[in-house]
Formats: structure tokens, sequence, C-alpha cells
């Protein structure tokens, strides 16, 4: 097993990625006006990034799967906000929206402009980028300080009875004689 992918590094590696994600959602949220979604809503937003961006990080999470959880996490943030969130129309105006049918969506009614995508998009490849060479340097260290020594932990054990009478039969015949003579 290489040493970043021990599970505890894993795990810490996975959630740090998950909340960089809802984090710079977030962060735009807030900037651009919106309402911020609940914290329940939020949980359920990064236990369901959590899951497979613990399969992804068996090994150094690339790039790409790196930008594509933060384009999720920032996309999963703005749609929990739709659900009952305010946003800011073009004109500046603050309307409801609710969650609009699958078959029916419009960037307008997601609250999407072109220039919330290009800045969400923006940001993703800038943290991907960062995330990416985060994790090679953490390899690279990881590799250079080796495996954690673990102290290895043994109980001595008793001798069987015999064995003081296999080592007196292997004694030379002559010193078996003078360890049995009487003293002199």
């Amino acid at each position: 097993m290489r040493i970043g992918t021990a599970p505890a590094l894993r795990l810490l590696r996975s959630l740090v990625l998950v909340l960089t994600s809802i984090g710079a959602g977030l962060i735009a949220h807030d900037h651009a006006g919106g309402a911020s979604p609940s914290g329940a809503t939020l949980t359920g937003v990064a236990v369901l990034l959590l899951i497979p961006v613990l399969r992804l990080s068996r090994q150094a999470v690339s790039p790409a799967a790196a930008m594509a959880v933060l384009v999720l996490g920032q996309l999963g943030v703005h749609l929990s906000a739709l659900t009952g969130g305010h946003h800011l129309d073009a004109a500046g105006g603050a309307h409801a929206h609710s969650m609009p049918a699958p078959l029916a969506v419009s960037p307008h009614d997601l609250g999407l402009s072109p220039q919330m995508l290009l800045g969400h998009v923006a940001v993703a490849a800038a943290l991907a980028a960062l995330w990416s060479r985060g994790e090679q340097i953490l390899f690279a260290l990881l590799e250079r300080l080796g495996p954690p020594e673990i102290p290895v932990w043994t109980v001595a054990s008793t001798p069987p009875a015999t064995w003081h009478v296999q080592v007196a039969a292997t004694l030379e015949p002559a010193r078996l004689a003078q360890a049995r003579a009487p003293p002199a």
C-alpha cells in the first residue's frame, strides 16, 4: 500500500477536497448576494460528494477529477440554494426560486448567467491546479519520509519443558560425565 493512500489520509484528503468545493460555492453565492442553503442541505451535498471522492482518492487525484469534484460541489451548492433561496435577477431585483421541472429548465430558471458560469469554471480550474500541485507535493513528501516505523511488540514465550533435556543431550559425553561426577 502506498503511504498516501492509507485510510485515514484518504479520508482527510477527500474531506478537504469536498469542503473546498462546497466552500468555493458558498463564497461565490455569498459574494453574488444569494441566499445560503441550510446546514442539513449542505451536509447532504457533502456526503453525496464524499462517497465517490473516497474512491477517487485511492491514488493521487488527477487535475481533471479535482476539477469535476469542484464543479459538482459548486453546482450542488447552487442547486440546493435554489430550493428556497433568493437570487438577484439581471435587473438587480431579488426573486424567489423553486426547483423547476426537469424538462422545462432554462439557464435563467437556474439563475445562471454567462459571467457566473465563467467565474465558477475559472475558480474551479484554479483550485484544481492548486489541488493537483498539493497532491504532488504531499505524495513526494510521503515517499521521501518512507513508511512510518511501527514498533512490533512480541510476547516472550517460555521454552518448552524438554528444552533443557535437548540442550543436555547435545553436550559432549565427557562434559556430560563431568557434570554428573561428584565433586572432587
